[in-house]
Parts: structure tokens; C-alpha cells; sequence
């Protein structure tokens, strides 16, 4: 299956490097959070949204960087990238709501998470986070892509030449 031009498995290549950050930076949450760790001192260290946003205006710049493609190629790269982030959140948020972990994927009261609220609409709130992020994301991938584009002009210019 190709979407604009590339196939699934390119673009997954593509952006491997940052899914396994992700998972990584998922994984050390998820320790950190179940370590006892006070959740108002530790969620901003390991944030898997703060990575992914980063992520994106990196991938945007990469993709510029070595010719990846467009700013269309960027909608699948960002969607991989949220799709790895909102994996590992729900599967988070069901091993601490079924297995009684306290952690900070499923910790109502902290966060945006109201009070009691249950798994299953925590889970459909985060896929409907999901939807708008991926805006987001691509949003900063167009910003990291135009950046990278502008920067590269700058060099390509002699000494003393100015601007057409």
C-alpha cells in the first residue's frame, strides 16, 4: 500500500528511530511512575508528548534534510509517531487501571485526567487526543521541514550575496 507516493514500509524506516525513543521515553515513565516517584515532580522529565512534539519538528527538518519528500510525506511519518505515543499510552493506562497500578499513564485527579474517571472513557478521551494531535504534529513538521529548507538557502548563498 503506498500513500502519497511511498510505501507504508518507507516511511516506517523512516521514522524508527523516533518510535523506539518513544517507547523508551514510555517505558521510563511508566518505571518512574510506578516507582513512587510524586507525580508533580516527575511528569514533565519523561513526557511522551514533550518527545513527540520535539519529534516532529526533527523528523520535519530531517525530511527536508536528505530529500524524504514533501510536506505530504510528513501526515504518515507524524501519524506513526502518534500512533507509537497513543499505543503505548492506552496499553499504560489498561495495565494500571486492570492490574491496580498506581503510575502515571491512569491517575485520576493529576494531569487532565478528572477524578474517577474510568478506563474505558480515559482510553476514548485519549484517542480522541489522538485526532487532534496529529494535527499538531504536523503542524511542527511543516515548521521543522520550512525551517530546514530556509537554513539550507542561507548556506547555499557565497559570502556578501545578497538575497534574490
Amino acid at each position: 500500500m503506498t500513500l502519497f507516493g511511498k510505501k507504508i514500509g518507507e516511511y516506517a524506516r523512516f521514522a524508527r528511530v523516533g518510535i523506539v525513543l518513544i517507547l523508551l521515553v514510555g517505558l521510563a515513565r511508566f518505571i518512574v511512575g510506578v516507582s513512587g516517584v510524586p507525580y508533580e515532580r516527575a511528569t514533565h522529565l519523561v513526557s511522551l508528548t514533550i518527545t513527540t512534539l520535539v519529534l516532529a519538528i526533527v523528523y520535519g527538518a530531517r525530511a527536508a534534510a536528505i530529500r524524504f519528500g514533501s510536506y505530504r510525506q510528513l501526515l504518515p511519518t507524524v501519524v506513526l509517531l502518534a500512533l507509537a505515543m497513543y499505543g503505548f499510552i492506552i496499553a499504560a493506562i489498561l495495565v494500571e487501571g486492570l492490574g491496580g497500578i498506581h503510575g502515571y499513564f491512569h491517575a485520576p485527579g493529576h494531569g487532565l485526567a478528572p477524578g474517577g474517571i474510568a478506563v474505558r472513557d480515559h482510553i476514548g478521551g485519549q484517542l480522541l487526543a489522538m485526532l487532534f494531535s496529529i494535527g499538531v504534529f504536523w503542524v511542527l513538521a511543516a515548521v521543522g521541514f520550512a525551517g530546514w529548507r530556509s537554513l539550507s538557502l542561507l548556506a547555499r548563498r557565497a559570502p556578501g550575496q545578497r538575497p534574490a
